[in-house]
């Protein structure tokens, strides 16, 4: 039966270069790329390999690009990584409309004592650069989070224009770029953002692949510890 598929704005069907890479990387064995030995080193080319490419497509320099199982996971690394150091700073600015897996984090945040600024759209979905800055103080603020393209009316946030009038003001700039993947320019410094988090699973790579992009100098506190 011939199938047309049109939800490709929720997830991409798997391209058949995504698919070769796998089973290639499958092929080499479940090898850990922290090994010393000769079959690790071999993984950790594949790991580097996948690395260079991701910021080649991103416009990030490799040792920016940090992989997660999602980009709900790459979310949590960034916010999570920034107001845990953020010592007696408790404001988050963001916008009303952000994904799920950035809006129930905030909301957690604010039970945990954060507070938390919401900036509202206009009537045609976008909000306002300048009301973002005007609630950043940057003596109480952590963190600007604001996505770069909404998952469900699809409008663009001015996010380059934030990051430009936020640069050397010590409150860093986190967007979830997942819905402007393959589409907007997306790195860091195109954006003038600090962290920049997207998924595989929408621009045709297998579920299971997300990507954060920390840009170089930018402090996170670890989520999770004893890995590697």
């Amino acid at each position: 039966m011939l199938r047309t598929y049109l939800d490709h704005n929720a997830t991409t069907l798997l391209r058949p270069e995504a698919r070769a890479a796998v089973d290639a990387a499958l092929d080499a064995g479940a090898l850990n790329p922290s090994s010393l030995h000769d079959a690790g080193r071999g993984a950790r080319r594949i790991l580097d390999r996948a690395r260079d490419q991701v910021a080649r497509f991103a416009a990030a320099d490799p040792d920016e690009v940090i992989f997660t199982a999602s980009a709900t996971e790459a979310n949590h690394v960034a916010v999570l990584g920034v107001v845990g150091h953020g010592g007696a700073r408790r404001r988050i600015v963001s916008s009303a409309l952000e994904h799920p897996s950035v809006g129930a984090l905030l909301d957690h945040l604010e039970t945990r004592g954060f507070e938390v600024v919401r900036v509202r759209p206009d009537r045609d979905g976008v909000i306002d650069a300048r009301e973002v800055l005007d609630a950043a103080d940057p003596a109480r603020t952590v963190l600007v989070s604001v996505m770069l393209a909404n998952h469900e009316v699809g409008t663009l946030q001015p996010v380059a224009a934030i990051g430009a009038a936020l640069a050397g003001s010590g409150v860093p700039l986190h967007t979830d770029a997942t819905q402007a993947a393959g589409w907007e320019p997306i790195g860091p410094g195109r954006l003038a953002a600090d962290l920049v988090t997207f998924s595989g699973h929408k621009i045709g790579a297998p579920h299971g692949a997300g990507v954060l992009l920390a840009r170089r100098g930018t402090t996170l506190s670890p989520v999770a510890w004893g890995g590697r």
